[in-house]
């Protein structure tokens, strides 16, 4: 899979999960 596609998922997570995750 692409990088930028992981990227993308990884920043949809991390608004998904929110602080949290951070």
């Amino acid at each position: 899979m692409p990088s930028a596609f992981l990227r993308r998922a990884a920043l949809t997570a991390a608004v998904l999960a929110g602080p949290v995750g951070w």
